[in-house]
């Protein structure tokens, strides 16, 4: 995967790479952005929490749904 990501990269030339975390994963993050960034020099790495209230409503109860 990681040389899938370098070859794109060298083909589309971005002036961007960013890596979508989700923020679930915890700590796990931090070592997942640490080992994207060693292979393809990362731009930014932000979390997003994604909630699906009718799948995992004891994930989202904190969390407010429309």
């Amino acid at each position: 995967m990681m040389s899938e990501l370098r070859e794109v990269q060298a083909t589309v030339q971005p002036s961007d790479t960013l890596l979508v975390v989700d923020a679930m994963t915890g700590q796990e993050a931090a070592g997942l952005v640490k080992a994207f960034n060693e292979a393809a020099e990362i731009t930014g790495a932000p979390t997003s929490l994604y909630c699906l209230q009718s799948l995992s409503p004891h994930v989202c109860q904190n969390h407010a749904t429309t």
